[in-house]
């Protein structure tokens, strides 16, 4: 089974890019032997660090589910090991990410590099293409139906937000 590395941050807390980061964890660890990196756990930046090197040194396939500030450090880090980022697919997880991106010199020219910058919507791939990005593709907004709470009608009679959460 070919292995993966995926670099992230996993719940707790819980929040929109740890949910989904768990979502798409557990579907690519259907399909490979995936070892998680859980960046927000800062007790473990030794250990996180030593098995990152690991991963670049033995060529592993690494998928990248970070927020703006984190994947720019880590994608600094990547960046002394260019033929790793080629390895490399990267979830851009928020609707502002790919203008991050397009504004940052430094990620714009290394993420190009990735073998694919995954997008939730057809204008953050198109928008990344409009700046010569062409390893974007669009993967749809990820979530789970398991664990997922049903819209309460509120004392006013209106219906309040229903929130999914993936199990």
């Amino acid at each position: 089974m070919k292995k993966a590395i995926y670099v992230g941050v996993f719940p707790p807390p819980y929040g929109g890019v740890t949910v989904k980061n768990v979502f798409v964890a557990n579907e690519i660890e259907r399909f490979t032997n995936t070892i998680r990196i859980n960046l927000y756990d800062s007790k473990r930046i030794i250990s996180n660090a030593i098995r990152i090197i690991k991963a670049i040194i033995d060529k592993n396939v690494m998928v990248i589910g970070l927020d703006s500030k984190r994947l720019k450090a880590f994608i600094c880090v990547l960046s002394f090991f260019p033929q790793s980022l080629s390895r490399a697919s990267i979830f851009l997880m928020g609707g502002l990410a790919a203008d991050i991106i397009i504004n940052d010199p430094l990620l714009r020219k290394n993420t190009r590099k990735s073998n694919a910058i995954l997008v939730k919507t057809n204008t953050m791939r198109h928008r990344l293409e409009e700046y010569g990005f062409m390893n974007v593709k669009t993967y749809p907004n990820c979530k789970s139906i398991r664990g997922s709470i049903e819209p309460d009608i509120s004392d006013n009679g209106g219906i309040e937000a229903g929130l999914l959460f993936t199990g």
